[in-house]
């Protein structure tokens, strides 16, 4: 029972497809089943036989009868010959137009077949070649001239018999002609249809158009994608129809197409319910036997999940590469803050030291220096009392003479005043250093005071006025003051004086690893430069006349742990502290300006107030 259903199903979709082939032919043709009942015509077969439609599709009648007309035995023979061969029958029928018109029509019969190889029926195609002309033709009176019209008639005859043979022989030449060309065409149609039942198995759309972009050929693959029926796609214009968004001009699409005879890429096309797909498409140039342009054959393949799992992976990964970014940043902050928190620790370690150093030095120099006035003072009034007694009492007994003579008391009267002022001068020294000290590391950094910046700069010299000075291998470098006139500033004043401290070490660092290599250079200079600029800020300028920073080296300048001096010598957190200190802490700008062979220069520059 299955198999019979099959069988029966199997004629069904055979007889369909051929069908709809005749329906879509421009020349009279219809399709027969084996008991010669009409399955479909042509819509030229039914204005050329004056058939009506019935309204079942593809059954038309005749006016007068249900069945077929009677076409002749001739016509008939063909048919059951066609049938019992299987093979296609051709022949040149006279159709009688009128009574004066003659019709030469030119039946020509195949066999369609089921997709087991039986014989279902036959496809009739029909073609009037030339119609006949009857004229009316008027005698001569034979009583009038007899003898002359036989004569004229004689001489005619033999004329149109000599032109009815050449013509006669002309016609066959060209029926035989046309007869070969008929047959290679209906190969071709075979072929066509052949071939258009295997491009409908495809999966993929498959489209023919004509040099226009008109489509001519629309398959299953293309009704199944974009849910256009193959009725409603031909003729239409296809990049109209499908809404076609390029890669980029069209223009240049097709001078592509025509160069090479090809083109493949990623077009847009819109389904009938208006959703977007990505399709990937070739183009192929199809070509006549002339080897010119003839048709275009278009063959697309949906991607659009591919393209969607391709922008959604590529939207993980950007997700992915942020996140890693992010990780990357927090990890580096952490580590700077780490660091930063390490340095400031101890820093403030390194204050609190400084600061109880120099409040334990300041009480015992404080405690020399107040004495040292009574000091003089004792020993002005006691000099003054030897010097009475000289006057008065010029020859002293022997013991004293003697004991004068062992201390030098000539020389201690003149050496005695210069050791107090030199002692003097001492405890002033010590007290304006634990001053520095003091005033470098005050504990009361961490809030903003109202401070003369001239004078944390006068502290860090102070601090590093030793490595100024000349010592064995060391230079001596020279400090150039060009101070301008600057308001009080409102700062975080122990921080500033971090940032100044950083700055010139450094300085002095270069100069100090240049007079290594260049042992018979004697100028060494720091330059010190202080003013009010035009936009209410106020700038400092700290240069040197050492050896230059490189590019490379002066964009890592203020990077955490970036460091040039070798291990031991320096942590690589000095400027990149100092950096945070005046952009961040005082809304500043700090700035490296530097060329190598010709020193370097940092420039400071913060608001006098604090910024919002």
């Amino acid at each position: 029972m299955e198999s019979i259903q099959a069988n029966a199903d199997s004629r069904c979709s055979c007889r369909e497809q051929f069908c709809r082939f005749v329906r879509s032919l421009p020349i009279p043709a219809a399709l027969l089943d084996e008991q010669m009942s009409y399955l479909a015509v042509s819509r030229s077969w039914t204005r050329d036989l004056y058939l009506r439609e019935s309204g079942d599709e593809g059954a038309p009648t005749r006016d007068d009868e249900e069945d077929l007309p009677d076409f002749g035995a001739q016509w008939q023979g063909m048919y059951k010959s066609c049938l019992e061969s299987g093979q296609e029958q051709c022949e040149l029928i006279p159709d009688q137009h009128d009574e004066e018109t003659t019709n030469w029509v030119r039946w020509q019969m195949q066999p369609w077949f089921d997709e087991r190889g039986n014989v279902r029926g036959v496809v009739v195609y029909r073609e009037v070649l030339n119609p006949g002309m009857g004229d009316r033709c008027a005698l001569p009176s034979f009583r009038d001239n007899a003898n002359a019209a036989y004569s004229s008639l004689l001489r005619l005859y033999k004329e149109l018999d000599k032109r009815f043979q050449e013509r006669n022989r002309q016609l066959q030449q060209t029926n035989s002609r046309l007869h070969d060309e008929i047959r290679a065409h209906e190969q071709d149609q075979i072929a066509l249809r052949r071939h258009a039942q295997m491009l409908d198995l495809a999966n993929d759309t498959i489209m023919i158009l004509d040099l226009n972009y008109r489509i001519v050929y629309w398959n299953h693959g293309a009704e199944r994608l974009y849910k256009w029926t193959r009725t409603e796609a031909l003729s239409q214009p296809v990049h109209d129809f499908l809404k076609t968004e390029f890669p980029y001009p069209p223009e240049q699409i097709k001078r592509t197409l025509l160069d090479r005879g090809y083109w493949q890429g990623e077009l847009v096309h819109s389904k009938r319910d208006g959703s977007r797909i990505v399709v990937e498409s070739r183009w192929t140039l199809q070509y006549d036997d002339d080897g010119n342009p003839s048709a275009i054959l278009e063959i697309n393949h949906d991607i659009s999940d591919r393209k969607d799992a391709e922008a959604a992976l590529r939207e993980s990964e950007a997700r992915l590469r942020e996140k890693n970014r992010q990780l990357k940043h927090t990890l580096e902050e952490l580590k700077n803050t780490q660091a930063q928190l390490i340095q400031t620790e101890k820093m403030s370690s390194l204050g609190q030291l400084v600061a109880g150093v120099a409040h334990e030095i300041n009480n015992p120099v404080n405690f020399i220096y107040g004495n040292l006035n009574h000091t003089k003072q004792y020993m002005e009034d006691l000099l003054k009392t030897i010097e009475l007694y000289q006057k008065y009492y010029p020859e002293p007994i022997a013991e004293i003479e003697e004991l004068a003579d062992d201390i030098d008391l000539h020389f201690i009267l003149k050496d005695l005043p210069k050791m107090l002022a030199s002692m003097q001068v001492g405890a002033e020294r010590i007290r304006e250093i634990v001053r520095s000290l003091r005033n470098f590391s005050r504990s009361d950094r961490a809030e903003c005071q109202v401070v003369d910046l001239h004078e944390g700069i006068e502290n860090t010299l102070l601090l590093l006025k030793h490595r100024f000075k000349s010592k064995g291998n060391s230079c001596k470098i020279e400090i150039i003051k060009e101070y301008g006139k600057l308001p009080l500033v409102e700062c975080y004043a122990g921080q500033m004086n971090q940032v100044f401290m950083n700055i010139l070490g450094n300085a002095i660092d270069a100069l100090e690893e240049l007079a290594e290599f260049d042992s018979e250079r004697h100028s060494f200079k720091i330059w010190i430069r202080t003013q009010m600029l035009d936009d209410n800020r106020l700038e400092i300028r700290i240069a040197d006349n050492a050896g230059g920073i490189d590019e490379k080296t002066k964009n890592k300048l203020f990077d955490p742990f970036f460091t040039t001096k070798p291990p031991g010598k320096g942590t690589g957190l000095g400027l990149a502290i100092s950096y945070q200190i005046v952009v961040e802490r005082h809304g500043g700008q700090l700035e490296c300006i530097s060329e190598q062979g010709k020193g370097t220069e940092f420039v400071i520059s913060i608001p006098p107030y604090p910024q919002d």
